[in-house]
Order: structure tokens, then sequence, then C-alpha cells
């Protein structure tokens, strides 16, 4: 926690000793951070443009696995009714047995 107290003490210093600058001296140090704010922007927009050909690079791959995967013979997805499927005792299977019902009341 210390050091957190005193690099803020240190920030609070720096922007003071800005703000007591001459006019003229804050547009030279405004002039000499131009650059470095326009290539901080160029990373952001270089960053975007790299998203951008990733997406336009695998996207198209992702439609043909997805158009030639489902050529194939298809895989039951955990749950899905099969035609196939013989159930011994259909009793066992009924709508919610082994589950318990569970009574509620809301007081305010």
């Amino acid at each position: 926690m210390f050091r957190f107290i005193q690099y803020y003490g240190k920030f609070q210093n720096a922007r003071g000793s800005l703000t007591d600058l001459p006019p003229w001296g804050k547009f030279l140090i405004g002039l000499a951070a131009i650059p470095g704010v326009v290539i901080a922007l160029l990373s952001i927009v270089g960053l975007g443009v790299s998203i951008l050909a990733l997406l336009l690079l695998t996207v198209p791959v992702y439609r043909l696995v997805r158009a030639i995967g489902s050529l194939g013979p298809r895989r039951p997805i955990e749950g899905e009714l099969m035609d196939d499927v013989v159930i011994e005792d259909p009793g066992q299977y009924q709508q919610g047995a082994g589950r318990k019902q569970v009574h509620g009341t809301v007081v305010e």
C-alpha cells in the first residue's frame, strides 16, 4: 500500500510540474507527444485489422469443415430420440421417474 501512495505522489508531482509550465512549454510537450499518440492509435487499428484477417481466413474453412462433416454418418446427440432403440421395460423410463416434487411458498 505504501508503494501505491508513493507512486501516486510522484504522479501528482509530475502533473503539478506540467501545469506550472508556461503555455509555449505545454505546446512543445504536446507537439512532442503527437508521434506517440499516432503510433498508439495505429497499433489499435492494426489489432483490428489483424482480427479481421483472422476471421477472413478461418470462417470459410470453418464452413467447409461443417459442410463436409454433415455429409458423413451422424452421431446421435445425448438425449436425442433414436428410432432403432428398443426399451425392454417402458415403465422405468417414464417422464419424471426418480424426481421429487417440491412445493415452496414465498413469504414477504
